[in-house]
Parts: C-alpha cells; structure tokens; sequence
C-alpha cells in the first residue's frame, strides 16, 4: 500500500473519530422531552425567570425578561397603570425606590426601569433597546445571572460537563498522536530539515484546536431536580392555557391576578402582555399562534445551510446531474493526469522531477479522487431523495405565523433584487415546534398573517408546491382591552 494512503487513513481517523465522539455527546447530552404534570394553579417557589428556563426545555427567551418585569410589578416594586383601553399607553411607576432582596437579574431589570423613569414613572414601550448591540450586551448579562442562579437551586447545568470536556480531551491527545504519526511518516522519509520539530507541531496544534472545541459553552441541561419543576411548570402552564382569556390580559392585570402574570410570560401564555412589553430583544424565532384554539407560542426555525432548501425539481436535477459528469470524470480520470503530469504513482516519470513534487502530486490526486467520490454520492442521494418528494408530497393545514423575504436575485447587473422566494412558517399542531417552509414569491399574496391555510409540500426540498387559504381573516390586533376577569382563587 502506498504511504500516502497510510498517512490520508491515520489523519482521516484521527479528526473524524474525534469529531464522531463529539457528536455522541452532543446527543446524548440533550435535554430530554418533559412530561406535563397534572394541570395545576399552584406555583412553585422558583422565580417566573427560572420556570422560563426549565418550562422552555433549558433555552431561555426574552421571556425571562418580561416575567421578571410583571413580577416585580405583582410583588409591589412597580405599578402598572393603563388610563385607557389601548394597553400600549400603559406607564410603570416605581413604588420602591430601592428594593431589597432583589436577584441579580431581577436587579438588572430594575435598574433598566429606574434609568429610563422620569418623576418616578417611564412609558413602558419606552423600555425598548434602540441600540442592538446594547439589548446584546444587556441580554448576555441578564441570561448568565438567569442560568447562575438556576444552577445554584440544583434545576440546570452546563451541557458538556467536566466528565464530558475530560473524555473529549482524551480523545484530542489520541488524535493529536495519530495526526504526529502521520506527519512524522511523511517527514521522516523527505528532506525537511526539523522533522522533529514539524511532528511536534502539528501533535500539538491538533490537540488545541480539538480542546478548544470541546470546551465551547453549547448550553445547559436538565437535572433530576429540574425535570421534576419543569413538569410542575408545564403543569400550571396547560392550567394557564385553559383559563378563558387569560392570554388577553394586558400587563396592568397583575393588580388582580398577582404573580399569575409574571409565570404566564415565562411560559409563553400571555400574548398582550408579552406583545407590549417589547425590551428590543424579540425575534422571529417565537411567533404566537391560536391554531388548535388556544394562544401558544411557537418556535420556529429556520432552514439555509443547505442550498437545496426551497429550490424546484428541475433546479435540483440539474444540479444532481452537474455533479454525476463531475464526479465521473474526477473518479475515472483525475489520478491518471495527476500521475502523467506528476509521477505521483513512482512508475512514470513524469514532468516532476523532485520528489516533494511527487508527494504533492499524491496529495492533489487522492484529495481529487476523494472530491470525485463526494460528488457522486451528493448526485445519486439527491436524485433519489427528489424522487420521493415528487412521488410523496405532504399536506398541511395550519396557521400561518410569518411570511418574510429569503432570496433574492438581481435583474441586471445595476439593477434591483427582484425577490423569487419568501420563508413560511405555518403552525400546524400539535408540536409547540415548527420550521418554516421555502414560498415561491408569486405566492406570498394569496396568505397573510393569521390565515388557516393548506399547502401541499416537498419534505426533502422544503418547497410549497400549492397554497390554498383555508380561512381568511388577520391575525386579531396584537393587542386590545382586556376582558373582565377574576383572579383565581
């Protein structure tokens, strides 16, 4: 066997092993699903800011933030006063000048209200970030101070823990040597001048850069005392959602319903309250829905990576075709030329003279053949995946959450970008998850926001094919007067 290939094997083994193990923690390290305890009006002691975390399966959101704010109001540190029926018109008025007891976070949010108030009182859609960067920095702050505390009440941890970062540490030393051994295999044999000194280096760059992976904050996870609350807080959640226009409340509510406000925001329950109290931090990754009868938010996300996302049949066979001649012809022909023009085989001479020419002959040749090989995998999966979308389409009936602009393309070379594709999003139930669809553009004017409609879908592809309103009607006014309530009892 050419030593070429032994060396291609042991660096291939070494970095795809590590990153294979990688990958297995990363699995096996997510949180798990949590099951809903019985629907429940009984609050926990855990802040509305740490039922965020856990009830939002270990991901915090703005959430967190508007429901320390309606606590601080239902525990007497603000006032919420609404002087008409528009809750955006709404005031926070500081009660206690400088509270005790405050959390950290829930201090950073006071000292956000108290540095915008003037006369002891600031608009609350005044409260709004106008600087990104500063709602990020803001944000950072108040997430760490959320998951610091969440972790010192034994309900969450680091994801990767040291066990974790130890085991994948170990396995950065293995590849690091594995990677040496490659290199000294190739050096040893040439005309470098420090061998020694190049294995040694790259043994250890190997070793940091894997390390460095491995000790990334991914994010936290569930412990047995957190799965335990969020059940609890899912529980009271589902009591929550099932309570008669509790979602309508307006943020003034909590002089009648107390904490109940606060909790509902961190569990996503309170659409007028959480649509008014806008800190600048929103996104598009949570949009609220009423499919299935009750508001809920949900998480969308977002596919792009993949250039296949909501592109036609024809474009995707092109493609696949492009790809098969490519990969052909650099299977087929590629380490013939290389070996011709090189002498990357060691029988023919070539027109390379030198023997570090040659080794880097074997290297463009194997890298090429291997490219060959990668195309032609990409082309046959591709046709074989657009053929089942074709013979397999899915319908969905759903509510449509948002329609934006995804590409765009330039009519001429000074000219505008003419849009030819928007993202979907559509909740389709019952998952409180969903990833948004690729909308010809010609399309986007037969939906709008808060219309029930039914699509008839390409999985693979993401791209709607047919999409037919299934109701009219907007989504209801982001906010409006509250109806009367009671507080439970």
């Amino acid at each position: 066997m050419p030593k070429w290939i032994i060396e291609t094997v042991l660096i291939g083994l070494a970095l795809g092993g590590w990153f294979a193990l990688y990958g297995v923690l990363w699995l096996v390290t997510r949180p798990r699903g949590i099951t809903p305890a019985p629907a429940t009006q009984d609050l926990g002691p855990e802040p509305p800011a740490v039922a965020s975390l856990v009830g939002g399966g270990w991901d915090l959101s703005e959430d967190a933030a508007e429901a320390t704010l309606l606590d601080l109001g239902a525990r007497g540190v603000f006032e919420f006063r609404q002087p008409a029926d528009d809750p955006t018109h709404t005031t926070v008025h500081i009660v206690q000048s400088n509270p005790a007891g405050l959390l950290p976070y829930e201090r950073r949010v006071f000292d956000r209200v108290a540095g915008l108030a003037s006369g002891g009182l600031v608009p609350l859609t005044a409260l709004t970030f106008r600087d990104p960067k500063k709602a990020q920095a803001w944000w950072k702050g108040l997430r760490g101070e959320i998951i610091a505390d969440a972790r010192a009440r034994g309900l969450s941890r680091r994801r990767f823990s040291p066990t974790h970062i130890g085991i994948l540490g170990f396995g950065a030393a293995i590849a690091a040597v594995l990677v040496a051994v490659a290199v000294a295999h190739h050096v040893f044999r040439g005309d470098e001048e420090d061998p020694l000194g190049t294995v040694l280096v790259a043994g250890f760059m190997t070793f940091g850069a894997l390390s460095a992976i491995a000790g990334l904050n991914i994010g936290e996870r569930d412990t047995p005392a957190g799965r335990e609350a969020a059940a609890r807080w899912l529980g009271v959640r589902n009591w929550l959602r099932a309570h008669d226009s509790f979602a309508e409340l307006p943020p003034s509510a909590v002089a009648v319903w107390g904490g109940y406000i606060g909790y509902g925001a961190a569990l996503g329950t309170t659409r007028v309250a959480s649509a008014v109290i806008d800190l600048g931090m929103g996104s598009r990754r949570r949009v609220w829905s009423s499919f299935g009868g009750t508001w809920h938010r949900v998480r969308v996300s977002y596919p792009r990576f993949w250039p296949r996302y909501g592109r036609p049949a024809p474009m995707l066979v092109t493609w696949a075709v492009l790809a098969l001649v490519a990969g052909a012809l650099l299977v087929r022909w590629w380490r013939p030329v290389i070996a011709e023009v090189t002498g990357a085989d060691g029988i023919t001479d070539g027109l390379a003279s030198t023997e570090s020419l040659r080794a880097i002959g074997r290297v463009v040749s194997t890298v090429g053949f291997l490219i060959g090989l990668v195309l032609l995998a990409y082309a046959a999966y591709t046709i074989v995946r657009v053929i089942i979308d074709a013979v397999a389409p899915l319908n969905l009936t759903g509510q449509v959450l948002w329609v934006q602009v995804w590409r765009q393309k330039r009519k001429s070379q000074d000219g505008p970008s003419v849009p030819w594709l928007a993202y979907l999003a559509i909740d389709s139930g019952p998952s409180d998850r969903t990833t948004a669809w690729g909308l010809p553009y010609e399309m986007v004017g037969r939906c709008d926001t808060g219309d029930t409609v039914t699509v008839t879908v390409r999985r693979w592809s993401r791209r709607v094919m047919t999409l037919t309103p299934a109701s009219s009607g907007s989504e209801p006014p982001t906010v409006r007067s509250p109806p009367t309530v009671t507080t439970p009892e």
